[in-house]
């Protein structure tokens, strides 16, 4: 009697644990006794295989219903976040129709010409999306009006696909990109390499250009009837190439003296930015768009300080830097958690349900086989406990968002420094298959912990970077007033000027006998003395200097 009652607690245990199941999995707990106890009581004294024939009906009875009849979760606020609408091909929600309607209501872009998107479709064609498949392609032109035979009127090679044609001598000439401290001009011997690049694609550049002075440049994502995670974005590489690839020209125009036409550059970088800010829907590319933003402050300092502008013309640029100063609205920034939040559930609820293939290929016996067990094991993981865990992960990470003073605190359970550890301890503490939910729900917190703590940086970050870029100008042109002596304050300037993100004081600064140095502390917190990355000892200060 002894063995048996161990047996059925390591069973148990085995399973789910017992914590997990009593707690979270009353019903498997009793389909699970029920077979045990069946199996392990002598219920038939007839021929042994009778027996044996008996308890494995009785085990794969069990299996079924767990398997196939208990409901994978019941719809709740408390799992789901919504109750409807429902979905039609699998218990549960359909998240991607309630990511539709919320990008249909924000769409305010409805006319196709006013959209600079269309302006890179048309004119490119297909090739600029050389990553999508023909039902992408046919979902920009539907959404854009143009038809989908479009003959290309440009084409245009990047600045990397033309590296790879140089010489090894060329190729050492023009160098890598420089660092974030300086987007210098190309040098006597680069000018002529870069312009036979410029032959080819200036004109597909100015088209670049335009597009960013259209009212609206708006991709909405392709929510097909997949898991919201893989939605795809066709829009994302257009604007990535703009972003890495007009830096290129603006370094060449500083080169050649033409120094109004590179800043017209610089500020489509900085519309480029902007300009997106509707058709981000996640986190994720809301938190890319510091870069475009980094990018083009280094650019308009290389050029202010090529420059021959007088302290007035240094002034109006500061002022037209401004206009992109607008950090994110805590609206904003809740649709994006948000919308985080129903892609994570949604995939939660197509994974546990069997809706996303572990193997591509199942015609075979095997990977059937393979998807059954795959299947059953993480019913055994139940998916109501994991969606109730992530959605309190959620409310925890909109409650640090929603102050901007509070310090980000999300505890760190996981580690991949303490991956065999921490397996042998949620195992031991939950059972195998408890530990698989109570590891699976973990590992995603400590990813999306990473995650929302890098966007948060990227806020912070964009905010610092032009900020600081103006202040610059600003130092400038109180300098070119004064004999090149900058001030000893920054409150000499005049005007409000912002804290510092990271900090919440005002930002460092330092007058020089012949320069100056302006900096934010950075994602740390710490002032490095204003040392950045590429420094010796490095910090991860923002800074700006003369």
């Amino acid at each position: 009697m002894k063995r048996r009652i161990l047996f059925i607690l390591f069973t148990l245990w085995f399973f789910g644990g017992i914590r997990v199941l009593l707690l979270q999995d009353l019903p498997t707990l009793v389909f699970l006794g029920i077979g045990l106890t069946l199996f392990l009581l002598p219920v038939c004294r007839q021929k042994w295989w009778h027996t044996l024939l008996w308890r494995l009906g009785v085990v794969s009875a069990m299996t079924a219903l767990v398997v196939f009849v208990i409901p994978p979760f019941p719809i709740s606020p408390r799992t789901t976040y919504l109750t409807e609408p429902r979905s039609a091909e699998m218990y549960g929600i359909d998240y991607a129709a309630v990511v539709k309607k919320q990008l249909a209501e924000l769409d305010p872009y409805a006319p196709p010409e006013d959209n600079g998107f269309r302006l890179l479709a048309e004119t490119f064609g297909r090739p600029l999306f050389n990553d999508s498949d023909d039902r992408q392609w046919n979902f920009v032109c539907e959404y854009l009006d143009l038809p989908a035979n479009i003959e290309p009127k440009l084409t245009f090679h990047s600045w990397w696909d033309y590296r790879e044609s140089l010489s090894s001598e060329e190729d050492g000439i023009v160098g890598d990109i420089p660092s974030r401290e300086e987007a210098a001009p190309w040098s006597e011997k680069a000018i002529p390499i870069v312009r036979r690049w410029l032959d080819e694609n200036d004109t597909a550049l100015d088209v670049f250009v335009a597009a960013t002075k259209k009212p609206a440049m708006y991709m909405p994502p392709m929510l097909d009837d997949g898991p919201l995670v893989e939605a795809k974005r066709p829009g994302e590489s257009p604007f990535w190439s703009m972003a890495i690839n007009l830096p290129v020209r603006i370094r060449y125009r500083l080169a050649v003296g033409e120094i109004d036409r590179a800043w017209e550059d610089v500020l489509a970088i900085y519309r480029l930015a902007e300009k997106q800010r509707p058709s981000v829907w996640n986190t994720s590319p809301a938190g890319l768009s510091w870069w475009y933003i980094a990018s083009a402050s280094r650019c308009a300092e290389a050029i202010m300080r090529h420059s021959a502008w007088t302290p007035e013309e240094i002034r109006r640029k500061a002022e037209e830097i401004a206009e992109f100063q607008q950090p994110f609205s805590r609206d904003e920034i809740r649709t994006f958690l948000v919308n985080d939040r129903l892609v994570t559930l949604d995939a939660i609820q197509h994974i546990m349900n069997g809706s996303v293939k572990f193997w591509d290929d199942t015609n075979s016996f095997e990977d059937s086989v393979k998807q059954f067990m795959a299947k059953v094991m993480l019913r055994f993981c139940r998916v109501d406990s994991a969606m109730i865990y992530m959605n309190r992960f959620f409310d925890e990470i909109e409650e640090q968002f929603s102050d901007d003073s509070r310090q980000w605190s999300m505890e760190k359970k996981f580690s991949i420094e303490n991956i065999s550890f921490y397996t042998a301890k949620t195992a031991a503490w939950h059972g195998v298959f408890g530990g698989m939910r109570t590891f699976y729900c973990e590992m995603i917190d400590t990813l999306f912990s990473d995650s929302y703590e890098s966007f948060r940086t990227s806020l912070k970050t964009r905010w610092a970077e032009t900020t600081l870029t103006r202040l610059m100008f600003l130092l400038e042109a109180y300098a070119r007033e004064n004999d090149g002596n900058y001030p000893e304050t920054l409150e000499v300037l005049g005007g409000e000027i912002p804290a510092d993100p990271f900090s919440g004081q005002a930002f460092r600064y330092a007058a020089k006998e012949t320069g100056f140095l302006v900096y934010s502390v950075g994602p740390n917190g710490v002032d490095d003395d204003g040392r950045g990355w590429d420094d010796e000892p490095d910090g991860d200060d923002i800074r700006r200097k003369r």
